[in-house]
Parts: structure tokens; sequence; C-alpha cells
């Protein structure tokens, strides 16, 4: 079972393991990513890449949607 509630492992018998998954890419990650989907070098992208780092805050769904619209729109 996956959720962002751990107070629901109170009432689970048997064992229970907590991880905690990071909530979006770092910037590098962000950018590789936008670069990669891109097929360009990271020094390639537009200024607007780092713009969209910040307002995404990382967010894969964000980004993903993103990086689809440039794909679609090019």
């Amino acid at each position: 079972m996956t959720t962002r509630d751990a107070s629901v492992t109170d009432v689970v018998n048997g064992r229970v393991l907590l991880v905690k998954v990071q909530d979006g890419f770092t910037q590098e990650e962000s950018l590789s990513y936008l670069a990669n989907c891109l097929n360009i070098s990271e020094q390639d992208l537009p200024e607007q890449a780092d713009q969209i780092y910040s307002e995404s805050k990382g967010n894969t769904l964000l980004l993903v949607s993103l990086t689809l619209d440039l794909i679609h729109s090019a």
C-alpha cells in the first residue's frame, strides 16, 4: 500500500516499512530531464528552463506535461 498519510499504518497488523519519497526533481535533475526530452544539451536550454524549474519546483508531473507541450508545439 502507498499513502502520504503515515497514520494509516496505525491500524495495520504486521510489518510496516515507511519510505520517504522525494517530492520532485532537483534543479539539476529538472534541467537534465528537459534537455534529454528535447534532445539538446543542457547548455542549449533556453533561459526559460530555469523559470520552468522555479515555477514547477521540480514537480515531475508538471515537468512531464510542460515537456510534452514543448515537444508537440515544435
